[in-house]
């Protein structure tokens, strides 16, 4: 097939440009920003070129994807032996060989053949289902290994999706020591790198740093998706863009275990960010006729800072990604902080009754109603409903949740197993471990080799009972320890083989029952990622249900992901996790701005408190719409604005908005900020009522986006720490 030297993907916002040399490499010419129907300068522009003739550095190249060898002062994007049968034989001496010339011999639109790692199989479609791929080919002779880089523009949601796929045309087994998903280039020039990282309680914290010259390494060595850092990265010309303004790259990995992202930067200021599975315990053969694919990355820049590629990301995952939804996300209750593992028939019957009546849609059974569960030292592997917890099962439970007008949830543990189970004392062998190694436990665990195909036929097969006995919509899905010891029936597989398991049984779950919606937790916040987005409605973003923490969580968790998948619950007073007391208000408040749970016992809410959740669930229900369904703009971060956290959530059509604020803190003498709002309509009146119905702004749209409003309305409040305020914005 005849090809053209240049390859074009436009998004709404942005190009990304890449053509072929007359070497016939595959080269990068530019990624930048450009707006809708103007011609991008860039596009035909020639590939970058280094001007210091003489210099060494004039090794690197801009290709798209290159080869141990081939270019040597660089980290390669595949790492590859050419098989003895491949060279002379007096050449032996000097194999294995790892040179790799990969070039372009081939461009073609449509499917690929296969699909990317990590992709979904349960046949659930988003809302927008995309466009032709191109495949650009290219291959290295001597080897016989041919590599398609796959590419797609999204340009409704200013996002490009792409990922390689690897096959032996040969007729001798390839060694593949390791692929990068995506080599990505960035213009030349010195970058600030912001990350998301954390720990337990604290994940998704926002860090900028400048990126050093060298090797930058962002990782994590598990079977999910970390706790400690995202496989997400911002990067911005240093010094020259901010949160909301100045140009900005970002790039996502969809990918949930064992990850990493290699940043390169190079005195020549030339930046390379490659991003895949970890390296560590990577390595497979091909033989001839197989493939391999790697994981898909997602790239977005913008001019308008991280909060613009945020929105395209955001925008991204909930029509490209998630499954197109008929209805909006129910308001959850969970029965854990309120019964921990004291379970029982009637208490969970009790506590279902009093959501009901506060206004909750969906009641979730956490965990303990399984097996021997009635510690955390046992029962895990068995799931089994436990006769001591509920003699009868849990369909009575299950009939009379949905009999009050409510949905019914469970939860799941299904990779880890108790050594106080039934299930570990006949399969000892169908944990991960070394042989003749003693077996580390965590948390009372271990985990499920699910390298191994019976393992995960065995707890399909355990979940399919319970869900065919008992009619379950939501399945909240839990991971709480790291790996120790990998040993697996899969051997250095077990990494990309676990996942796939994983992936395999929620897509088979998903198919096999069609009304059935799965929520990720892992400790709180360690199984969120891009392919986790595609199977999940929404997500556990932390352990820690402190209000005044879940500021900092929530703003670094909606800088990759969309709002209305970002699980936020309402506790104790007094929090669980942290001992702070918080008042209603601001609990509710930090709440609000995703799907609204509640956690505390509710059985023992007081009269007046209990009117309270009524009207904050109410409230809640009126504007969630637009809080699930909206535009999120931040219109003031407390980094920035003085301790003020300021989220606005507008209709599509900008006639109708949300406005959620929150002091985190207030320092006596300050002067609080005085907050533009985004995206309204500029010539339509706005009312602005609070949530008790009261009046409290009368304003055009460009006034509020213009002159914006001062950060507290006067009511004769007092400022303090949690200060809290609401505002529905409609046309007059």
């Amino acid at each position: 097939m005849k090809h053209s030297p240049l390859f074009s993907f436009r998004t709404r916002n942005s190009f990304y440009a890449c053509s072929v040399s007359e070497e016939q490499r595959l080269v990068f010419n530019g990624w930048a920003p450009c707006a809708e129907g103007e011609e991008p300068i860039l596009e035909t522009a020639r590939p970058p070129l280094l001007n210091n003739w003489i210099s060494q550095d004039n090794r690197q190249r801009c290709d798209e994807v290159t080869g141990v060898g081939d270019e040597a002062l660089q980290e390669p994007s595949i790492f590859a032996s050419v098989p003895e049968a491949a060279v002379a034989e007096h050449e032996a001496p000097y194999l294995p060989a790892r040179h790799l010339a990969l070039r372009f011999v081939a461009h073609r639109r449509g499917n690929p053949e296969h699909l990317p790692a990590g992709a979904p199989r349960h046949g659930r479609s988003p809302e927008f289902r995309g466009g032709d791929w191109h495949i650009l080919s290219l291959r290295d002779e001597l080897s016989a290994l041919e590599v398609d880089l796959c590419i797609r523009a999204r340009p409704e949601v200013d996002v490009i999706e792409r990922y390689l796929i690897l096959r032996n045309t040969g007729s001798q087994t390839l060694e593949l020591k390791h692929a990068w998903a995506a080599s990505l280039q960035l213009p030349f020039g010195q970058w600030d790198l912001t990350q998301l990282c954390g720990a337990w309680g604290i994940e998704f914290q926002r860090k900028q740093q400048p990126l050093p010259l060298g090797s930058t390494l962002l990782e994590h060595r598990s079977i999910n998706t970390g706790l400690g850092l995202q496989p997400y990265v911002l990067l911005q010309p240093r010094g020259r863009a901010s949160r909301v303004s100045g140009l900005t790259y970002g790039a996502q990995l969809a990918w949930s275990g064992h990850w990493r992202i290699h940043i390169e930067q190079h005195h020549s200021n030339r930046c390379r960010i490659h991003l895949g599975e970890h390296p560590e315990d990577s390595r497979r053969s091909l033989a001839p006729g197989e493939h391999l694919a790697t994981p898909m990355v997602l790239m977005s820049c913008s001019e308008q800072g991280e909060e613009g590629v945020a929105r395209n990301f955001r925008r991204y995952h909930r029509y490209c990604s998630q499954p197109k939804r008929e209805a909006l996300r129910p308001v959850l209750y969970n029965s854990w902080e309120a019964a921990y593992f004291n379970l029982s028939m009637q208490q969970q019957l009790d506590l279902a009754k009093q959501a009901a009546e506060l206004g909750v849609e969906l009641f979730v059974v956490d965990d303990g109603w399984f097996g021997g569960r009635r510690h955390d030292r046992a029962g895990l592997g068995d799931w089994v409903v436990s006769r001591e917890v509920f003699p009868d099962g849990l369909k009575p439970l299950s009939d009379a949740v949905h009999a009050l007008g409510m949905k019914f949830g469970l939860w799941f543990e299904p990779e880890m197993v108790n050594p106080d189970s039934d299930l570990y004392r006949e399969h000892p062998e169908w944990v991960q471990h070394y042989p003749g190694r003693e077996r580390s436990e965590g948390r009372n665990q271990l985990i499920l080799d699910f390298g191994n195909p019976e393992v995960v036929k065995n707890i399909r097969s355990q979940m399919e009972a319970v869900l065919d006995e008992c009619p379950v919509d939501f399945i909240k899905w839990d991971l709480n320890r790291s790996v120790s010891e990998a040993g697996s029936f899969a051997g250095e597989q077990i990494w990309r083989r676990h996942v796939e398991a994983l992936h395999g049984l929620m897509d088979h779950l998903l198919k096999r029952y069609p009304g059935l919606d799965i929520q990720s937790c892992s400790s709180g916040g360690g199984r969120v990622d891009a392919a986790m987005m595609t199977r999940n409605c929404q997500f556990w973003t932390s352990d820690n249900t402190d209000a005044h923490c879940r500021i900092a969580i929530q703003d670094g968790f909606t800088l990759g992901y969309p709002q209305d998948t970002m699980e936020c619950w309402v506790t104790f007073e007094k929090n669980h996790q942290t001992s702070r007391i918080c008042s209603l208000d601001f609990r509710f408040a930090m709440a609000m701005r995703g799907v609204l749970g509640i956690g505390s016992d509710v059985s023992k809410l007081p009269p007046e408190e209990a009117e309270r959740y009524r009207m904050w669930i109410s409230f809640y229900k009126q504007i969630r719409h637009l809080v699930q369904g909206g535009r999120l703009h931040r219109a003031a971060l407390p980094e920035l604005d003085d301790e003020l956290s300021v989220w606005q959530f507008t209709a599509p059509d900008g006639k109708e908005a949300y406005v959620s604020l929150v002091m985190r803190d207030y320092r006596l003498g300050s002067h609080l900020v005085q907050y533009r709002l985004a995206d309204l309509d500029p010539d339509a009146m706005f009312v602005g009522v609070d949530e008790q119905g009261i009046e409290r702004v009368r304003a055009r749209g460009r006034e509020l986006m213009a002159q914006g409003l001062p950060a507290v309305i006067p009511d004769g409040g007092n400022l303090c720490p949690g200060h809290v305020r609401h505002l529905h914005l409609t046309t007059a």
